[in-house]
C-alpha cells in the first residue's frame, strides 16, 4: 500500500492477488483532457505575463526590450493556441520565452 504514494497503483496480478504496477495507464480521452487542461493553464499564464506590457503599449510607456519580449510572448500564445490536443499524449509543447 505505501507504494501509492510513490506514484504507483495497485492491480490485479496475473494469479488475481493484488499486485504492484508501474503506473496506470490513462485513456485517449484522459490524456486529451490533460493537455486541454495543460493548454488552457499555460494560456492563462502566458496571457498574465504579457498584461502590463499591453497596458505599457497603448499608454506609449513601454521600452524597446519590453515590446521585444511582448512579441516573443505573443508569437509563443499563436503557439500554444495551434496546439492540436487531440494527439495526446503526443504533444510537443512549444517553449516559453526566456523571462527577462
Amino acid at each position: 500500500m505505501s507504494a501509492q504514494g510513490e506514484g504507483k497503483y495497485i492491480s490485479p496480478g496475473e494469479d488475481g492477488y493484488p499486485s504492484i504496477a508501474d503506473s496506470k495507464p490513462i485513456s485517449q480521452e484522459e490524456a486529451i483532457q490533460a493537455a486541454s487542461r495543460k493548454q488552457a493553464a499555460l494560456l492563462s499564464s502566458a496571457m498574465s505575463a504579457i498584461s502590463l506590457w499591453q497596458t505599457e503599449l497603448q499608454l506609449g510607456t513601454i521600452t524597446d526590450d519590453e515590446k521585444a519580449q511582448l512579441v516573443a510572448w505573443l508569437a509563443y500564445i499563436k503557439l500554444l493556441k495551434a496546439v492540436d490536443t487531440s494527439t495526446a499524449p503526443d504533444i510537443t509543447w512549444p517553449t516559453a520565452p526566456a523571462a527577462a
